[in-house]
């Protein structure tokens, strides 16, 4: 198995950069595995109910950008 980590910049959470940084942390990866026609666990940090805004838990347009 080969693992690899990426980070990235987002300076906000509109959708539309949210998808943007992180399509661009995905091709650093280089070689992303085959998901297409695949089920996909996503497991989002959910500790309690909290807003977005606290940065406690996994703001919701990254989940929506996954």
């Amino acid at each position: 198995m080969n693992n690899k980590v990426s980070i990235g910049k987002c300076a906000d959470y509109n959708l539309d950069n949210v998808y943007k940084s992180l399509k661009e942390a995905v091709e650093l990866t280089g070689d992303f595995p085959d998901v297409e026609n695949k089920i996909v666990l996503l497991k989002p940090n959910m500790l309690f109910p909290a807003n977005p805004e606290k940065a406690i838990t996994t703001h919701p347009a990254l989940v929506d950008a996954v």
